[in-house]
């Protein structure tokens, strides 16, 4: 009896603990995504920000979860394991912890210091795109015209998205403008957040230099850097989706 009592008190705290892994599982990946999106409403470049090395940890544990609820039904269902063929669990799961606690400890995150994601300002996208609709049908207000003219003057006139560091707060003291003003004419007034707006005047900016044969002196790479990109990754991802084409097959085509 006493047994069958043990049997079943751990059985239970198996169970209890295989749910608490994956709802940790879940809401971390869920967290890490709602941030990687929302900090596009504040960077221009956001590939060192992404915290990727946090995403990769979250991927590596949801595979040792898996993998140790495999090993679990094996024990139980097929075959009893010895302690060896347990111990890559524990393993794998010591790398994993020793990963994240070296990226983590090595990560300058000051630059994400005193962001607020619950401001009114940070409209997700489709959010934005909601509040555009509301707007054509009289049912929202969207930013006055002299707002998004002046935001475009400046643009032009001074090319900020040249700076590779260039954030929300810098160009919005810039234009004497609060944060949050700038961040609702950007989002609603030209329908997108501020990463991909910054990065539309970038890719113009390629594509302006490409006209004029700057690729004879500079790399592809070295042109995305004159225009405002910190990386290359960043670059291909960014100039494709705008253009429909990677740099490379764009100059083909122009050329």
């Amino acid at each position: 009896m006493k047994r069958w009592a043990m049997g079943a008190v751990g059985s239970f705290t198996g169970f209890f603990n295989t749910i608490q892994q994956l709802l940790y599982l879940a809401f971390s990946l869920q967290l890490y995504f709602v941030y990687s999106k929302r900090i596009k409403n504040f960077f221009s470049n956001t590939y060192r920000l992404q915290l990727n090395w946090l995403r990769n940890f979250l991927f590596i544990y949801t595979f040792l979860f898996l993998y140790g609820a495999l090993q679990d039904v094996v024990n139980i269902s097929i075959v009893e394991l010895t302690w060896i063929e347990k111990w890559w669990y524990q393993f794998f799961s010591a790398l994993a912890v020793i990963y994240i606690g070296i990226k983590g400890f090595f990560t300058d995150t000051t630059t994400l210091n005193g962001l607020d994601f619950n401001r009114r300002e940070n409209f997700p996208n489709n959010k934005i795109k909601d509040m555009t609709n509301l707007a054509m049908k009289g049912k929202a207000s969207l930013p006055t015209e002299t707002e998004r003219q002046r935001v475009m003057d400046y643009m032009i006139s001074e090319k900020p998205y040249l700076d590779a560091d260039l954030n929300i707060t810098d160009l919005a003291n810039s234009l004497k403008m609060s944060r949050s003003q700038l961040s609702e004419t950007i989002n609603l007034g030209f329908g997108k957040n501020f990463n991909d707006f910054i990065n539309t005047y970038r890719v113009d900016a390629v594509k302006d230099m490409l006209s004029k044969n700057a690729q004879r002196n500079l790399s592809l790479l070295g042109i995305a850097y004159e225009c405002g990109f910190n990386s290359k990754a960043t670059f291909n991802r960014v100039f494709k989706k705008i253009t429909g084409n990677s740099p490379t097959d764009y100059l083909k085509v122009t050329t």
